[in-house]
Parts: structure tokens; sequence; C-alpha cells
């Protein structure tokens, strides 16, 4: 087997065909879809694929989290398509700049009205529901196909392909789509694998944040790796959230910084109206580290049980990611024995390119590079990065990448680097 995502799937479909993949809540049941039947939803929607464009072809997708949005997404990751995962709060005049790249279109009918008149509707498939006259991915799932269409795809695999595209937050302007080649997705996968960040026969994820976003996008793909199954939930109020994670129990949260500062302000809420004691030993923990002690260990339990009433029993760490998250939440946390593993990453670099660990981390740093990836801060104090995991360029060459000669990636970012290697990031040039 190679080192490509396909080598990767085929593998897991392959030994995993009957274990969960994917758990996605459709009113208020959760479906479990397993390897076997994604494999077999994949090879449905390469048929269709395969009759409507061209290997190489670029096919948006434009929709919230959904089984059918990975779906669209891993059915051109296998057939050599290009998948172009829009973000959800990209604007008009964004989107349509860059569906002139497009052959097809999947999309979610809310986001129809930014595309209707702009874009053929006989070469617009919805994700989430039938609509009008346009196609449904899920008539895609009725055919009746016989061939192994994914195993036609497992040629000799170039390394620089372009295999998908990840668009940049737009933080420094328009978003920009980063080409993603076969090699830089494959480091990626191969590199989280070897951390051996999850346990694969018993951890299963949540995601809470889109999976056009970067390291959303890899939460969504590093599972070929794993084998482990991913519960897929919508952007909707962490209320509903906290009812999500009862019922599915996830042993790993991803989620924006956001989300930890409403958890917060959530705890902080239940314990202000709780009898003193609890409110008082809420407090030493949360924001004191404690001795080790056995009235420690009592308060320690004490908050531990009542706050997993709220994020399940199982939950081991949070990942956090698509922003900044200040140093006295991470700390909080810890505190709480929930910790939350920081990272740095952008969509020129595929995602992650150092990560926090449970065995090797420091609060306040970003963690230790992936293996492979080199880390230098520059005499402008900018931190550069160069690896296997580095873009091929933007969509169209609508900005030029920052590469030095020798193949330096100097990002926007302003960065320390301590004796141990952790990384340190300290300000944003638009910060």
């Amino acid at each position: 087997m190679g080192d490509y995502f396909i080598h990767h799937f085929l593998e897991r479909s392959k030994a995993s065909s009957s274990q969960p993949a994917f758990r996605y809540k459709i009113g208020n049941e959760w479906i479990s879809y397993t390897w076997g039947d994604i494999y077999e939803l994949c090879n449905k929607v390469i048929s269709f694929l395969d009759k409507a464009t061209k290997e190489g072809s670029y096919i948006g997708i434009l929709g919230k989290n959904s089984i059918n949005w990975v779906v669209a997404d891993y059915s051109c990751l296998l057939s050599n398509r290009i998948s172009l995962p829009f973000h959800i709060w990209m604007d008009r005049e964004n989107i349509l700049h860059h569906l002139s790249f497009v052959s097809l279109l999947f999309v979610d009918t809310d986001f129809l009205p930014l595309v209707k008149g702009e874009f053929p509707d006989e070469k617009i498939i919805t994700l989430d529901k039938r609509f009008d006259n346009y196609k449904f991915i899920e008539d895609l799932y009725k055919e009746d196909i016989y061939e192994d269409l994914i195993g036609n795809y497992t040629r000799e695999i170039t390394s620089d392909e372009i295999t998908t595209t990840i668009f940049t937050s737009g933080s420094s302007g328009s978003c920009a789509g980063s080409l993603v080649s076969q090699e830089s997705l494959g480091f990626e996968i191969n590199s989280l694998k070897k951390l051996l960040l999850y346990d694969s026969t018993s951890d299963e994820q949540m995601v809470f944040m889109p999976f056009s976003q970067t390291l959303g996008r890899l939460a969504e793909i590093v599972p070929v790796a794993y084998g482990f199954p991913t519960a897929i939930v919508n952007l909707v109020d962490a209320e509903r959230l906290a009812v999500d994670m009862k019922e599915v129990q996830p042993t790993v949260m991803v989620a924006y910084p956001d989300y930890f500062i409403y958890l917060r302000n959530a705890f902080e809420q239940i314990f202000e109206t709780a009898p003193l004691y609890k409110k008082v030993g809420f407090e030493a923990i949360a924001h004191l580290k404690l001795e080790n002690n056995k009235l420690a260990k009592k308060f320690k339990d004490l908050i531990k049980n009542t706050v997993r009433r709220y994020l399940g029993k199982n939950l081991k760490f949070f990942i956090c990611g698509g922003g900044n998250l200040d140093e006295p939440i991470i700390n909080y946390f810890e505190n709480l024995k929930m910790p939350i593993l920081t990272g740095y990453g952008m969509a020129e670099t595929t995602g992650a390119t150092h990560l926090n660990t449970l065995e090797k981390r420091k609060n306040g740093s970003v963690g230790l590079p992936l293996e492979g990836i080199e880390t230098k801060i520059g005499a402008d104090a900018h931190i550069y990065l160069r690896g296997p995991n580095l873009m091929k360029g933007y969509l169209n060459d609508v900005r030029k990448p920052s590469f030095t000669p020798d193949g330096w990636l100097r990002t926007d970012d302003v960065g320390e680097i301590d004796s141990e290697g952790f990384l340190f990031v300290k300000t944003h040039k638009n910060q």
C-alpha cells in the first residue's frame, strides 16, 4: 500500500468494513455509517462523476457538515477530482469568483440563492434534501453499481498531483484556495498517525467546526488512518452541542476557541448557584493548582463528576484550532483535568505543523513540530516553515506565496522557539 489518501481509505475499508466510520444525527436519531457503507456510497458517486466530469476537474462543495458532505469530498479524493470546499461564511463575490473553476457543485439548499443564475442548474447536486428539479446526492446512492470503480484509481499516483484545496480564512483579505498535493495530504495523514494521538479501538471524536476549515478538514480525513468513528455535528449553539455530547459520549472533542469560553462561562454559572462548599472547591480547582492531597482529590472528583454531566463521562481531551486560545483558558481546563491540545498550522501547510500531545505539551505553546517539519525564526522575527506538507501555490495565483528561494514559507506570525523546541506564537501581523 502507498502513503496517499486512497491507499489509507482502501486499507481502512477492507480492514474495518463493518466498523463504524461516522455518526450523523437526523432528527433525534444518530445514524451510524460503517467504513463499508462509506466505500459503497463513494463508489456510486464516483460512477456519476465519471459520467459528468473529467479527471482533474474541480468539484465545489458548499454546505454544512453532514455525512453527504463527507461522501462528496471522499469521492473526489478517491477519483482524481479536485475537491473545492467553500467556507460557509464566504461572501457571494468570493464564491462566484471561484465557481469559475468548478465543473460540478455539491451544495446545501440554504446556499442555492448565492449561486442561482450564476452556475448551470444541471451541474448542481443538492446535499441536504430534494429541491425543485435539482439532482439530489442521495438519489445517486440508489443506483446499482456492480463495478469496483474506486479500485480503478489505484494507479501510479504522482506526488505533485493536486488532490484538493483548502481555503485560507480571509483574515488577510479575500479567501484564497491553497492547492494541496497528494504528497502534502499524505504527509499530514501519516504524520498524525505516527503521533498515536488516538486509540483506534476505543476513541470516538466529535467535530464542532466546519469541515471546510483547516483543522475541521483534518478531523474529517485523518480517521482513514486510525479507523475510529467520528460524530458529525453542525455549528449549532453550544447548548445543543452539550446534548449531543451526552448522547454520543465522545473521547475527543475538536472545537473552536469560542467553544471553550462558552464552557467556562457555563461551568461558572452552574457553580454560582451551588452549595458554598462546591462553589469554593470549584473556584480553587479551576483557578489554582492545588497540592495533590486527599482534600484536593475529593474536590477534584466532585467537580469532575459535575462537569461530566455536561460533557459525557468518556472525554479524555480536547483539540482546539481555528484561532488563538488564551493561556488562562488552557490552564483553566488543565486544572479541571480536561486538557486542551493546541497546535499550529494553516491552509498553506495542509493543516498541522505543530501540536501539543498528552505526553509532550507546554501551556502557552502550540507544541512541537511534526516529524519532517522544519521551523525557524527569521531575522524579521516571523515564523518560517519547510516540509512536505507545504501547498503548491494558490488557485489561479490570486496571490504570490511567501516562499524563499530555498523553500521556506514565511508566515504572517511572529514567534519564538524555546530550548526544548516548543513553538510560541506571539503576534499576528493583523493584531
